[in-house]
């Protein structure tokens, strides 16, 4: 949904440690749509779905360490966009 600005913004929250906030950004071939800007793509970017980015995170809890681990609580997040 667009704020007051006209621009749209989706937001996954993960509630439990490690707890952060990741926008959700549409893509087309991994470059944010007109309606999602400006997105920030500057720090962790994961690929979501065909056309979802997760972008824009910001870590309340010390991220975790592990790559392994790091990409299934992503994936977890990416799950609750279908949600």
């Amino acid at each position: 949904m667009p704020d007051d600005a006209g621009q749209r913004r989706e937001y996954v929250v993960h509630a439990t440690a490690p707890r952060f906030i990741a926008r959700a950004v549409e893509v087309d071939d991994g470059v944010p749509v007109q309606a999602e800007h400006p997105a920030d793509f500057s720090g962790i970017v994961y690929a979501a779905a065909p056309n979802t980015d997760l972008c824009e995170i910001v870590w309340i809890d010390p991220p975790p360490l592990d790559h392994d681990e790091l990409r299934a609580l992503l994936d977890r997040a990416a799950d609750a966009l279908d949600a």
